[in-house]
């Protein structure tokens, strides 16, 4: 909501909002394994201002059993898809309405919760379903940051079609058909939220 305000340096903080969406999945993996591992430069830091007494004391973030690593990777990387839809709604609708409440003595959260939010939710819903159509299939991200006893469903699909042992081959097949039948639905959603309804 700032970034529709004019201030000093908004241009430099939508690009830096921007960047990564530029940022290839592979490189932003490898970018955050550094970051975040324990032997990374965030525990490096911790370690050389006494904040840990060792790499092992920092928390365990990459390749853990929460999936703590692939929830901050996906957020990182996604988000701007969100708050870029968000941006461009919040920025080409009128604030007559918030300004409306303002003078009606309505609080800041009243304003956000009845005026702004019925705003920006259409756009919120759409580019949330190509944010999870996106993540859903994503293979770098996982296989970088994930954990090894905890697959998700791209890197097992992949695991079991490139198995030698011919047997779980079908599996794969089952699993890939199975993906497509949810991204299909997920495209089915888009088309439906999308397309403009008919009146009458």
């Amino acid at each position: 909501l700032a970034l529709r305000r004019t201030f000093v340096g908004k241009k430099l903080v939508v690009l830096m909002f921007q960047f990564n969406l530029t940022v290839p999945r592979m490189a932003a993996a490898m970018m955050l394994l550094l970051l975040l591992s324990q032997t990374g430069f965030l525990s490096q830091v911790a370690h050389h201002l006494g904040i840990t007494q060792g790499t092992a004391d920092f928390p365990y973030l990459i390749q853990d059993q929460a999936g703590l690593g692939l929830i901050i990777a996906f957020t990182w990387k996604f988000f701007p898809y969100i708050g870029m839809s968000v941006l461009g709604i919040l920025q080409g609708a009128s604030q007559e309405y918030e300004d409306h409440a303002a003078v009606l003595g309505v609080g800041w959260f009243k304003r956000f919760w009845h005026v702004t939010l019925p705003m920006i939710v259409p756009a919120t819903s759409i580019a949330s379903i190509i944010v999870f159509a996106a993540a859903f299939g994503d293979y770098e991200i996982p296989m970088v940051l994930g954990n090894s006893t905890h697959r998700v469903l791209s890197i097992y699909t992949y695991l079991k079609y490139s198995d030698p042992a011919m047997m779980n081959r079908p599996e794969s097949y089952v699993l890939m058909v199975s993906m497509i039948i949810v991204l299909m639905a997920v495209i089915l959603l888009y088309r439906h939220l999308t397309m403009p309804k008919e009146k009458g």
